[in-house]
């Protein structure tokens, strides 16, 4: 039986190959020889078993979640069994944009199950992890569920001005089943959460309400023959404001990940209004910022999102081409769907910000630490240092390039030439120092 690796599509460590290799067959073994007795155990073991195949072969997250927090709730849960459910549970919350209830669950295997050394092992070697993506990431909900409601807000803007427009009712019915998943999302709550993150967690679920409710008044307003009410809700609702406010696709916290946002809103908004100018226009300033992002390493999650929407613009724009404007605002609904289903849950890259930066030049910085990032994931996942050496060689290859290039602005070039003096500390510590070499690129890459 295959398992999928929650965390990274490149090979990931054989610490994790070992563990993950083992999981269905030590639950079976469980289920032959656990020390609790009796038919309540029994069916508690195979619940777990049903969970991990949810998680792991259907990819079904939420559900699998869920019998993970019945397990870990049900008073005949005996010690092997829990420690599996706390740790594919973490696992679920990783995957799914939440490190801080991840990493709770992570610190109580250590501290209520020392004796399972396997799993303490292999949560400490993620809490390592964790504890720089804890200050780089939003606990929830997760970020390509809110990017992907801002999306279709922002078709459902348009679309909402057009009486009887084909696609306003499917928008709304995605809308809902987006709030749905994130409502879902924001229910699995960890048993340990702190007050601050649970008041949290019920403001986001008091606005889902205030959303529903607007997206209803919507639909009544339009078979009543009010438009303008209907308009007037897609376009000012104040708690659809939240939506936008929260889109964070690319997180970096920084005008490059605005710029990213505000590119890909203004357009679909340019496809949805049939502006063929302005349309050509967005994606020219977005290709301009994707293209060096798409240059990276495959297995980058900002390199794999550069590379699915530059994929989504070439496709759209192909029936624009032909003056195919209904199929071309279904083919983005069904593309933009597809491209936030095919995120990669990561910590993000932290792109310089600075007035003296073009956003060209932001986007070719991006992409040269990109190489940085895979550097960080080979390091983690053990690599030989001499084949990271070599992806670094080629990032200070590419870099010096860049320097040239940029001889006559000096702000830019300064930057550049800071990360290359960092990039040669790295290279330099991985052969006498893997962990300062890690340290070195992480500080640089995620700070």
């Amino acid at each position: 039986m295959l398992f999928h690796c929650a965390f990274a599509s490149q090979p990931v460590s054989l610490l994790y190959m070992g563990f993950r290799s083992s999981v269905v067959a030590s639950t079976l073994w469980l289920i032959a020889f656990t020390s609790v007795k009796g038919a309540d155990a029994v069916s508690v073991l195979h619940q777990l078993e049903h969970a991990i195949f949810l998680q792991e072969i259907e990819w079904r997250q939420v559900e699998a979640m869920s019998h993970y927090q019945d397990i870990l709730s049900s008073p005949t849960v005996g010690a092997k069994v829990s420690v599996e459910a706390r740790l594919q549970l973490a696992r679920c919350y990783e995957w799914r944009d939440s490190p801080s209830a991840s990493k709770s669950l992570y610190q109580s295997i250590v501290r209520l199950h020392a004796d399972a050394t396997s799993h303490v092992r292999f949560a400490n070697e993620r809490l390592r992890n964790l504890d720089q993506l804890t200050t780089s990431t939003a606990d929830f909900p997760s970020r390509h569920l809110v990017a992907h409601l801002s999306d279709l807000l922002a078709m459902l803007k348009v679309s909402i001005r057009e009486p009887g427009h084909p696609l306003t009712k499917s928008l709304v019915e995605a809308m809902r089943d987006g709030l749905r998943n994130i409502e879902e999302e924001l229910a699995l709550a960890p048993s340990n959460e702190s007050s601050a993150f649970r008041n949290r967690r019920r403001e986001l679920q008091a606005q889902l309400t205030k959303q529903r409710a607007a997206l209803s008044t919507i639909l009544d307003a339009q078979a009543s023959g009010l438009q303008d009410t209907a308009i007037r809700i897609a376009a000012s609702d104040a708690s659809f404001s939240e939506i936008r406010g929260r889109s964070r696709l690319f997180d970096a916290p920084t005008a490059f990940g605005k710029w990213l946002l505000d590119g890909r809103i203004t357009w679909i908004e340019a496809i949805m209004s049939k502006q063929a100018d302005k349309a050509a226009q967005a994606r020219e300033n977005l290709s301009a910022l994707l293209l060096p992002l798409m240059s990276g390493p495959a297995g980058v999650p900002e390199v794999h999102l550069a590379q699915a929407l530059t994929q989504t613009l070439d496709l759209v724009h192909r029936e624009i081409g032909v003056g195919n404007w209904g199929e071309a605002q279904k083919l983005l609904l069904s593309e933009l769907t597809s491209l936030h289903l095919r995120y990669r849950h990561a910590p993000s890259l932290v792109v310089p910000s600075s007035s003296e930066l073009s956003p060209p030049q932001v986007a070719r910085i991006a992409g040269l630490l990109t190489y940085a990032a895979d550097a960080i994931e080979e390091l983690e996942n053990g690599r030989r240092s001499e084949q990271i050496s070599n992806d670094l060689n080629a990032m200070l290859v590419d870099a010096q390039r860049v320097v040239v290039d940029w001889h006559d602005t000096p702000a830019p070039r300064q930057r550049l030439e800071a990360l290359i003096v960092k990039i040669k500390q790295a290279r330099s510590a991985l052969t006498s120092s893997p962990g300062d070499a890690l340290t070195i690129l992480q500080a640089e890459v995620y700070r």
